[in-house]
């Protein structure tokens, strides 16, 4: 499984691999780090803010992108089924 994008293989993280993994706090605190930068590898963003949360079954990620025109929230919500992208209203 490719890691990254088609054309651009140093872009993602691959979120399914955290499904049924036991995430420590001080995991939970890196991976959010490491998301929070493999968003900022976009040139639109310009800061991005990060929330996980892991269960058993699911991994749900908060996170709000700054961009030039204003903040953008979406949710990325991942199990072993499905994946799904959410973008809630912005505040």
């Amino acid at each position: 499984m490719s890691r990254g994008l088609p054309h651009a293989e140093d872009f993602g993280f691959d979120l399914r691999s955290l499904i049924a993994k036991r995430i420590t706090p001080l995991e939970r605190a890196r991976l959010q780090k490491t998301i929070q930068a493999e968003a900022r590898k976009d040139e639109r963003v310009e800061d991005a803010t990060v929330t996980l949360t892991a269960t058993a079954t699911s991994v749900t990620i908060h996170i709000t992108l700054t961009l030039a025109t204003g903040k953008f929230p979406l949710v990325l919500s991942v199990d072993s089924v499905s994946t799904a992208v959410i973008f809630p209203q912005a505040a």
